[in-house]
C-alpha cells in the first residue's frame, strides 16, 4: 500500500515537472503555443498582433554568466556564459531544449 502511494505521488510530481519544463521551453523559444494556453484558438486567429517573441540569444548568454557569477564567482560565470554563447552561435538552442525536455 505504501509503495503504491509513493509511486502515485512520484508520478504526479514528475508529470507536474514535465509540464513546467514544457512551459519554460515554450517561454524561451516563443511562439503561439504558449499563448494558446491562456486564450482560445479562434480569438488568437482573429488577433494577429498577439505574439510571444523568442528570448534573444544575447540575453540567454548574459543571464547564464550572471547566474554563474552569483553562484560561484567569475570562473563559473565564464563557463556558463561561454557555454550559452556556443549554443547560441551554432544554433542548437531548440535542439538543446528539446533534449532537456526529454530528460526531465
Amino acid at each position: 500500500m505504501k509503495k503504491k502511494l509513493l509511486l502515485e505521488s512520484l508520478q504526479n510530481l514528475f508529470s507536474k515537472f514535465v509540464i513546467f519544463n514544457y512551459f519554460c521551453r515554450e517561454l524561451l523559444l516563443g511562439g503561439d503555443k504558449i499563448i494558446d494556453v491562456f486564450v482560445s484558438d479562434a480569438w488568437l486567429k482573429e488577433n494577429d498582433w498577439l505574439t510571444w517573441p523568442a528570448l534573444p540569444w544575447t540575453a540567454g548568454a548574459v543571464g547564464a554568466f550572471i547566474l554563474g557569477y552569483q553562484l560561484n564567482g567569475i570562473r563559473l560565470g565564464l563557463l556558463g556564459g561561454i557555454g550559452a554563447l556556443y549554443i547560441a552561435v551554432f544554433g542548437n538552442l531548440g535542439a538543446l531544449l528539446f533534449k532537456l525536455s526529454l530528460l526531465f
